[in-house]
C-alpha cells in the first residue's frame, strides 16, 4: 500500500495568489531573473508557511503534521511495517514527524524499516534551531535512515556529519547537472529507483 502526502497541495492556492500577483496581474517583463526567482519562490513560500504553522494546531488547512499524522493512522490499518520517502522540504516535515518535535507523532505500533530522504536540506533547518551537531538518536522504531542526494542539487545536504549518535547513510545519485534540475528530479531518476529498491529490499 502506498499513502501520498503533499504539502504543496495544501498551500497550492496561497501559492498561485502570490505567483498571479508578482509576476502575471501587471504584465512583469520576462527575463532571466525573473524566471529564476518565479521557480525558486512557491519553494521559499512553502518553506515559511510550514515555519509558520509547524503543524501545532489539530486542526485547520494548514496543519501539514496532523494530515501526515492521519495518513500514518490510516497506513497502521493496514500494516505494521513501513517505508518513509520524504523529498526536500517534506523530509523536514517526516524528520519533524518522526523524531516526535511536535504533538503529532508516528504511532508506537509502527515498524519503520527505512527512513529515506532525498534531496535533504534537515542540516539547514536544525543548524537553524541552533543544533549544527545533533545528539539526537534514532527512535526505537525506525531501523536506518538513508539519505539520497546528488552533489549538483543546490538544496540537498549531506546529513551523517551533522548527527553523531545516528549511522546515517549518504548515498550518492546523479539526478541532473544544474542545481534546481537536479533537485527536481530525484522522482524521475533511474539511479535514485535502484538506490530505493536496494534499501527496501534489504
Amino acid at each position: 500500500m502506498q499513502h501520498e502526502i503533499m504539502w504543496a497541495d495544501v498551500t497550492t492556492n496561497l501559492t498561485s495568489r502570490y505567483l498571479h500577483l508578482e509576476y502575471e496581474l501587471y504584465g512583469r517583463k520576462p527575463g532571466l531573473w525573473n524566471w529564476v526567482t518565479k521557480e525558486i519562490d512557491p519553494l521559499a513560500l512553502q518553506i515559511m508557511y510550514y515555519i509558520k504553522d509547524k503543524g501545532d494546531k489539530a486542526s485547520g488547512e494548514m496543519s501539514i503534521l496532523g494530515k501526515v499524522d492521519r495518513g500514518f493512522h490510516v497506513a497502521a490499518e493496514k500494516s505494521k511495517d513501513v517505508v518513509v520517502i520524504a523529498h526536500s522540504l517534506g523530509s523536514v516535515i517526516a524528520f519533524d514527524y518522526l523524531f516526535k518535535f511536535r504533538k503529532f507523532f508516528l504511532p508506537p505500533e509502527l515498524n519503520v524499516r527505512a527512513f529515506i530522504t532525498l534531496g535533504s536540506p534537515i542540516p539547514l533547518f536544525i543548524s537553524a534551531m541552533g543544533h549544527v551537531e545533533s545528539e539526537l538518536t534514532l527512535p526505537p522504531n525506525i531501523k536506518a535512515w538513508y539519505n539520497i542526494l546528488d552533489h549538483n542539487d543546490g538544496i540537498a545536504r549531506r546529513c551523517k556529519p551533522f548527527f553523531k549518535n545516528i549511522p546515517v547513510k549518504d548515498v550518492k545519485v546523479r539526478t541532473g547537472l544544474l542545481p534546481l534540475e537536479a533537485h527536481c528530479k530525484y522522482w524521475q531518476s533511474r539511479a535514485t529507483a535502484t538506490e530505493i529498491a536496494k534499501i527496501i529490499q534489504g
